[in-house]
This record gives C-alpha cells, structure tokens and sequence, in this order.
C-alpha cells in the first residue's frame, strides 16, 4: 500500500469567481461544519486575506448552511477592517466575558456570509484559541445550522483543538502549506491554495515603468517648488501690506467693517466664550488601593471604602494585564503626588490598605469623558444606569470661571492612550462615547 500523496497546491486569483466556486464545492454540504482557513506568508501580502474572503462567498453561495466568517487572529484582527465593517464585539467577547455567538455575529454588506469579528485585538492567540468555551460556542452555531469558517494564521499557537474538530482549507504559499503540513501531519488538510504566479514584465516594460515614476517624480519636485514660491510671495505681499498700512496710520478693521478692538481688548465674540470655560485644575494622580478580577467585587469594595472615608472619593478603573483583565480600585483623583501620598498614608491607618510603596502613587492623567451635566444627581444617576451596564464611571465637580460648576461624568484613569484602549473598547461595545482627555475638576482633598 502507497502513501497517498499530499494535496498539490492549486493557483488561485480571489476576484475569479467560477474558480471559488469550484475549489468550495467540495467544502460543502457533508463532513464537519467547521473549517479552518489557515493563512500563511504569501505575496501580495493580502491575498491571503482576499482569498479567504472569496471562498467564504463561494461556500455561503453553495452551502446549504448559513455561513460566518470568524476572525482568529486576535493579536493583530483584520477582517473587520478589511470588509468594512465595525464590529467592537467578537470572539473574545464570546470566550472571555459570556456574550452568544448570535450576538456578535453582524452582515456584511455585499457578502453572502456574517462576519464575527477577533474583539479587542488586546489577548494572546494561544490564551483564546484552546479556550474551553469553544465547545458552547461549537455547539451555538451547530444548533442554528451554521457552517462557521475560522480563519486563523498558520504561525498561531494553541490550534490543536480546533484541528481535531474541523477541516481544514490552507490559503498560502506552496512552501508555507509544507512546512505547516509537516507541523500538523494528522490535520484534516481538504484543499491548498496558492497566488497565482504574475507575469513577469518585459525589459522594455520596466524601463516604461521606470521612466514613468520618473517623471512623475520630476513634476512633483517641479510643483513642489512652485508652490513654495507662491508662499514665499505671498508672504512678502502681505509683509508690505501691512507695513504700508501701519506707517499709513490706518484703524484697523473687522471682517464686517467695524474698528477692530485694541490689543489686549477682548472681542465682542469672545467675551461669551470666555464665561463658558471650565477653572477647574488637572487631576492626574490616583492611589492604587488594590484589583480584583471581578467586577461586582471591586464595586463592592469602592462602596465600603465610600462609607468609611466620605470625602476621599473611590472609584474603579479596567485594566490588562498579561492578557487577564483586572479591575483597579483607585483612590482620588488627586491634584499631586503630595496628596495623593497623604491619602495613601490615611487608609494605611485605617487599616484600608496593608501597606504602601511609590508604585502606588499612580500618574493617570487620562480618563474618558462621558458627559457633562448641570447637577451632581444627574451625574449620579447617570453613573448608576452605566453601572447596570457593568460600566463603572464616577462623578467630578468642575468650577467654571463664570456661573456655576458642572459635573463631570469619567470612566477610567490611566498613564496613556494606550493603556486606555481596552477602556475604549469596552466603551463603545457598550454605545458610549469613547473621547479620552486629560481629566481636570476640584481635587476631593
């Protein structure tokens, strides 16, 4: 008995669409309902991603299931972003927090097949991949008749499982199929597809080509310099306008013909501007009291720190770390490092917190700004519905130079945007607004 040979891979041009057609019929229709799209190196760099695309229109075409394209690529998502679609909820909101595929499953315009997208593109491949949630996500999809297409790529860790469940579909290069075959020998490897090769261009071509960019080259550097003379005139017009004027004595005037007023004199325009702006000072630094991987935990905690010491204010903000997300109760927030260290160093003596070092005086300039509201109860209220959607805000009074202050409504509090990007995202998977400032009000001490 002869080994049967490996799989040739067949050349394949993702805008032609009899031939996805032809390589999806056989995906269709009997076996597992599972497949996997493994993607490796190739050039273009996103045929990959084009082809995996085409096919999944060819099996949803043909299939007598519903199709969804998922996206595994969880550290560096691209599918989304490649059909155009915005999806802030996926597969890592499926396997980490509960949510049903069903819900996170969304059209794609002009596709026969529903995309569920990676999530926050924040998780290690290899904590996601073999999470043990996959069975009741399986299951989900196999209830609803769906045929679920995985696209995965071929260097991720932690597939083994999904292999023992699933064919398999290699859309790469002739040399990447090999070396993953050889890794995954007893995979359920159904088809390969690699790029079809490109004509190579004639000498002469080359040249053509050459000379073209060239010569655009040649007018951009030509225009690129015109325009650099027109400013240059331009500027010099202007400097003697305005010479002339000025040695002329003439008034000057605004746009509708009025004298415009003395230096230093406040236009009629801006003088409302002026009254509407906030007084209040940066609030940059928090005290970090301690995390909790739970959330009603930490909310918990914040409510009897609350009672005990009125006044400090308490308040929690989401952080990941080493792909585990924590929820930070934090102290404040606080005007500088000396309060801060002055509340710290009171809810050591109030047997709040075991101990205190430097890490726990905490630079976090950044939160997201909610909303801003007339009245503290608005604000309050505001916060209480955010927290049935496990959304955990708090409230800071901001002065305002001219009138009352009004009531900050922040979520979070971290050292940089990047840090608050999980925050982001947690946001607008839940509609809110996701506008990161510098947090500013009255300090509570």
């Amino acid at each position: 008995m002869t080994e049967a040979s490996p799989l040739a891979a067949q050349p394949f041009d993702p805008s032609d669409a009899p031939a996805a057609a032809r390589f999806a019929a056989p995906l269709c229709g009997t076996g597992p309902t599972h497949l996997l799209l493994v993607t490796g190196a190739a050039e273009p760099s996103d045929w990959p991603v084009r082809a995996s695309i085409a096919i999944a229109d060819a099996v949803a075409a043909a299939d007598d299931h519903a199709v969804v394209l998922a996206d595994l690529s969880f550290e560096a998502p691209v599918l989304d972003a490649r059909l155009g679609v915005e999806a802030d909820e996926g597969l890592s909101d499926v396997l980490l927090f509960g949510a049903s595929p069903e819900h996170v499953r969304v059209p794609v315009p002009g596709h026969r097949f529903e995309l569920i997208a990676a999530g926050l593109g924040i998780f290690k491949s290899a904590d996601l991949l073999h999470h043990p949630r996959w069975q009741a996500v399986i299951e989900s999809l196999d209830r609803e008749r769906t045929r679920l297409l995985a696209c995965v790529p071929a260097s991720a860790k932690g597939i083994g499982g999904l292999l023992r469940r699933a064919g398999v579909v290699f859309i790469g290069s002739a040399a990447a199929a090999d070396q993953w075959r050889a890794r995954w020998p007893a995979a359920d490897l159904r088809l390969v597809l690699r790029p079809q090769e490109r004509p190579a261009v004639p000498a002469s071509g080359a040249s053509a080509v050459a000379r073209g960019v060239a010569t655009q080259r040649h007018w951009r550097r030509t225009i690129g310099v015109a325009l650099v003379v027109v400013l240059i005139a331009s500027a010099i017009g202007g400097l003697w306008h305005f010479g002339r004027d000025d040695a002329a004595g003439s008034a000057p005037t605004a746009a509708d013909g009025a004298p415009a007023p003395s230096p230093g004199e406040p236009s009629p325009a801006a003088t409302p501007l002026a009254a509407v702006q906030p007084a209040g000072v940066p609030l940059p630094y928090s005290v970090a009291v301690e995390a909790h991987d739970n959330l009603p935990m930490a909310a918990r905690r914040v409510a009897s720190l609350d009672a005990a010491q009125p006044g400090t204010g308490f308040y929690i903000a989401p952080i990941l770390v080493d792909s585990t997300l924590y929820y930070r109760v934090m102290a404040g927030p606080l005007a500088d490092s000396a309060a801060a260290v002055a509340v710290m160093q009171a809810l050591i003596e109030g047997g709040h917190k075991t101990g205190g070092s430097e890490w726990d005086i905490r630079s976090t300039p950044y939160a997201f700004l909610i909303g801003e509201y007339e009245g503290a109860e608005q604000a309050t209220a505001r916060m209480e519905e955010l927290r049935a959607l496990d959304i955990p805000s708090y409230v800071a009074e901001v002065p305002y130079a001219d009138g009352p202050p009004k009531f900050y409504l922040y979520s979070g509090a971290y050292s940089s945007p990047a840090e608050a990007d999980l925050m982001r995202r947690l946001l607008r998977s839940a509609g809110l607004p996701d506008t990161l400032v510098q947090r500013i009000g009255r300090s509570p001490t």
